[in-house]
């Protein structure tokens, strides 16, 4: 997993000057403070790595203390006086490269089933530690090592072993050649984790902040250089600018640059209402210090009422950001600026895959009339913190209370180790959100993991995950882990030459009025009649009643014309009153009540409002996906399924 996302990420080009013992951030190979020969950091693919604050510090001692038995241990890794960072990596939860003195001395990880932070000493750290004598570890009288391979305790020389099993611990052959670090098992046996030829140890001088300002400093003169340079091009557009501001480390830098080089810009904050009370004080804070005007649009308490329809977002499953996030901004932006307007984000490529994609200047996908602009696309997480110290900017506090993101704090995107902060945090929003959990998972019947390890955050588990809970010998595949608002079994499907006729059974009755107002979003060849809506389209007929579907389409666009289906169905059954349907109209006949309303006479059937529907292409896609899979099997093996004339 780890290598597959290392191709597809993009590297920030991380190296250490082992002089000064700072980070530097160059494409180059030398110190423009000191002269001296950088060497490239080994930090995993995109080596997006943060500093280390004084929380992270104590919480990755404690791991240190508890899984090797010494605090002595932990002072020898980690110094105080030395610059440490994290790199986030692949792990079924949070964990990150602990890197200190260039060198990667272990991975401190969350472990779901303790619900505790743990430590993997690796490479120099196991040298240090070996050499020192200090905490557990083992000396084995082995030739060399090698990867679970189990270490029987006639072959250990010499050890401080831990007095239970469970415990990851330094290892050293005898010859001192090969190190590893190997898992205690039963009767005192170690299972080798990992192995490698002997690393010589370092130990760096003290460094300060300052010291890596001034090491990074040509670096960020030319990526201010450039984000002005990204301004310049944006003004030929000739539109007001606005910073889309979070409340996070990112967002400032581009408020703070935006001020810089614009001048006197607008700021909007996206208001979810699911922020953390810190976001919202920073908020005022930065408007305050900036002296900006920082408007709100707000989303009001939509979320926990959509949540009851819906079902809680998922990562695969993320209505949430359209509803609560997008869709008060855009009305918005449409309100304040008819003629569009320039969006500056603090988008950065080396958050994701997806993001390293996305061009600097592109025109808005939500605002066809409007432009997006990332300033400090080419940043890493490190050049915003420097320039956030550097420039005396006043960031979210969360940052400092183990938080190394902000937002919505429910979001299915945490990490357990995060849920568990804001648990800790603030146990009444946690309480209510368990509250809410508790109710869909009740009234689904869905399995006790599902909420033991949060796993409504995702409706189709990954291979991480599923590893993990297999495991501990739990059957995954019987196991219900997942529910949509509604579903849809397959009666029938008959096959006549070409063309496939398909019975479909909806979990719920359908309100046929709202289907039929809903239908004309996508075209106009339909007939209402007493106990059916009947379409006729793309040589296909369907069928809706209160009960019932039936689709007969030719099979080279039956899947298209049950995807349309089933998406126009679940928007006219669960609407939950967003409003961006509303605001992507070009013609204006869309109007809000309790639900979205179609003006038939006004509506051009152009498929835009389906398009941008949140439940739409969230429930709908996934209930049209499980459809046509079916469909698929049918197709390739009819004998097999259902009724073949």
């Amino acid at each position: 997993m780890v290598d597959k996302m290392s191709k597809r990420l993009v590297k920030a080009p991380l190296k250490w000057c082992t002089e000064c013992n700072v980070p530097v951030l160059s494409h180059g190979y030398v110190c423009e403070v000191c002269g001296s020969h950088l060497i490239e950091v080994r930090a995993t693919a995109p080596a997006d790595v943060r500093l280390m604050f004084d929380f992270d510090y104590r919480m990755t001692v404690e791991a240190i203390k508890q899984e090797l038995g010494s605090e002595k241990a932990a002072s020898l890794l980690l110094p105080k006086g030395h610059i440490v960072l994290l790199n986030k990596i692949p792990y079924v939860d949070a964990a990150d490269e602990v890197i200190i003195d260039g060198m990667v001395i272990g991975h401190r990880f969350y472990d779901p089933l303790s619900r505790k932070w743990r430590f993997k000493v690796l490479y120099q750290g196991v040298t240090q530690l070996i050499e020192a004598r200090e905490g557990y570890y083992a000396i084995v009288d082995l030739p060399k090592m090698a990867r679970d391979y189990v270490v029987h305790k006639s072959h250990i020389v010499e050890a401080n072993m831990p007095p239970s099993k469970g415990h990851l611990i330094p290892l050293q052959t005898k010859n001192g050649r090969y190190q590893g670090v190997g898992k205690v098992v039963r009767k005192g046996r170690i299972r080798i984790l990992k192995a490698w030829t002997y690393k010589e140890p370092y130990y760096g001088r003290g460094a300060s902040i300052d010291d890596v300002i001034r090491a990074n400093e040509n670096r960020l003169k030319r990526l201010m250089t450039y984000a002005e340079a990204v301004f310049e091009e944006a003004t030929k557009y000739r539109k007001p600018f606005v910073v889309s501001f979070s409340g996070g480390k990112d967002s400032l830098v581009a408020l703070h640059l935006a001020l810089r080089f614009l001048g006197d810009v607008k700021a909007l904050f996206s208001d979810t209402g699911l922020e953390l009370p810190e976001t919202y004080a920073s908020i005022d804070h930065v408007a305050d210090g900036l002296g900006v005007e920082i408007a709100r649009a707000q989303a009001g308490n939509i979320f926990f009422r959509a949540m009851e329809i819906l079902g809680p977002p998922a990562r695969d499953y993320r209505w949430c950001c359209k509803v609560c996030k997008l869709a008060p901004m855009v009305r918005y932006l449409k309100r304040q600026f008819p003629e569009g307007n320039i969006s500056i984000v603090g988008q950065r490529k080396y958050e994701s895959a997806a993001r390293a994609r996305m061009p600097i200047l592109t025109r808005s996908k939500i605002l066809p009339t409007s432009h997006v602009i990332a300033p400090i696309n080419e940043w890493t997480s490190l050049d915003v913190w420097i320039y956030i110290i550097k420039e005396g900017l006043r960031p979210n506090p969360l940052y400092f209370k183990g938080f190394d993101r902000v937002g919505c704090w429910l979001c299915p995107a945490c990490e357990l180790a995060e849920l568990e902060l804001v648990k800790m945090y603030y146990p009444a929003l946690w309480e209510m959100w368990e509250k809410a959990l508790n109710r869909w998972a009740e009234r689904h019947g869905l399995h006790p993991l599902w909420m033991r390890f949060s796993l409504w955050r995702w409706h189709r588990l990954p291979g991480d995950m599923r590893r993990f809970l297999e495991n501990m010998r739990f059957n995954v595949e019987k196991m219900k882990l997942r529910a949509l608002p509604i579903h849809m079994s397959i009666e029938q499907v008959i096959s006549s030459r070409d063309t496939l006729t398909i019975s479909l059974r909806p979990s719920q009755p359908l309100d046929l009025k709202r289907v039929s107002n809903i239908i004309v979003s996508f075209t106009s060849c339909y007939e209402v009649g007493h106990h059916s809506v009947v379409l006729n389209y793309q040589n296909s007929r369907v069928e809706i009643a209160e009960r019932s579907i039936k689709i007969t389409s030719p099979i080279d666009i039956v899947e298209t014309i049950v995807q349309n289906t089933i998406q126009v169905i679940v928007r006219a059954l669960l609407c939950v009153a967003c409003g961006f349907c509303v605001e992507r109209c070009p013609r204006e006949a869309i109007i809000l009540k309790d639900q979205a309303l179609i003006k038939d006479d006004l509506c051009l059937s152009c498929n835009a409002c389906l398009k941008v529907c949140p439940v739409s292409q969230n429930v709908g896609r996934e209930l049209s996906e499980e459809i046509i899979e079916r469909i698929r099997e049918f197709i390739k093996r009819p004998w097999e399924y259902f009724t073949k004339s």
